[in-house]
């Protein structure tokens, strides 16, 4: 883990703009949160970047990435 502090001044505004959803939605997906940014920017956002910069967030850990467990029924 680095000890470099990440200033807002160092993150893109769409950095920003996913922070900010993050903190109030809580944990999304990347769709959901492309749908908002999507809705927010007048000409549009592209789905690879809202993904590209979430993993950007991540590397930065700024954001969380969870993965889903799935539980398979039945008895073995």
């Amino acid at each position: 883990m680095s000890s470099h502090t990440v200033s807002l001044a160092d993150l893109s505004s769409t950095h920003r703009d996913l922070l900010w959803e993050l903190s109030q939605t809580g944990p999304s997906e990347s769709g959901p949160l492309h749908h908002v940014l999507s809705d927010y920017y007048t000409d549009g956002i592209d789905q690879t970047r809202v993904c590209d910069s979430l993993e950007e967030l991540i590397e930065r850990d700024l954001v969380t990435k969870q993965t889903h467990q799935t539980t398979e029924g039945g008895s073995q």
